[in-house]
């Protein structure tokens, strides 16, 4: 196993081949994590987009709905497959 600590655009770069399967769980976009260097934006998102676009493996990309996946797909002919569920929540009495 081998664990990186930086940044995932070079992870996916150093490691993509034709056999490779990218699962690529990028944080919300504007959203600030604590734990990353900075918010990830839509210019990251773009960046990794622009990586996606290029990478010789195959990947699966986790993200809700956004702008710029769906300008992607219709360019690339990516496919989307949504999951849409309810999520409730309920008071615990004690």
């Amino acid at each position: 196993m081998t664990i990186e600590n930086r940044n995932a655009l070079d992870v996916i770069d150093c490691y993509d081949a034709p056999d490779t399967f990218h699962f690529v769980d990028p944080p919300y976009v504007n959203s600030d994590c604590g734990h990353y260097e900075d918010t990830f934006n839509e210019q990251n998102m773009e960046q990794l987009l622009q990586l996606l676009e290029t990478v010789k493996g195959k990947f699966m990309l986790t993200m809700f709905p956004h702008r710029l996946i769906e300008q992607y797909v219709r360019e690339c002919g990516w496919h989307i497959h949504r999951i849409e569920r309810t999520i409730t929540a309920s008071k615990v009495s004690r």
